[in-house]
């Protein structure tokens, strides 16, 4: 079975949407929904999804990694901490709320973002 059967055999079986699901696994809800699609819209290209992400999944079904990665076909697993998809669903998902906020709340925002990284740099 590919993994984004599996996520949506869990779901169904448990009654969940997408959202519900990406927020008990910690993940994005536009993660979920490219995992269960298996494939990139933009580019064609086959989801390849990272170990932390395949961790956080089998957390959110209550079964560890191991296990996940028994019920589910050969895949192509990445090692690295984050992917290009990830990468770009998250810019998205912080674009789209950003856009959302007024004018006062962005700057905000962004004072948080600079002393985040000012911060980091002073460590």
């Amino acid at each position: 079975m590919k993994i984004g059967e599996l996520i949506k055999q869990y779901r169904s079986k448990y009654n969940m949407s997408q959202r519900e699901f990406a927020l008990k696994c910690g993940l994005s809800n536009g993660i979920i929904s490219l995992i269960e699609k298996g494939v990139n819209p933009q580019t064609n290209e086959p989801i390849i999804p990272t170990l932390p992400t395949l961790n956080s999944i089998a957390k959110g079904m209550g079964i560890n990694i191991d296990e996940l990665l028994e019920q589910i076909d050969d895949m192509d697993v990445s090692l690295s901490r984050t992917s290009t998809v990830e990468q770009n669903s998250l810019t998205a998902e912080f674009i789209k709320l950003f856009s959302a906020l007024p004018n006062d709340k962005q700057m905000l925002v962004l004072d948080i973002i600079k002393g985040f990284l000012f911060n980091d740099d002073k460590k």
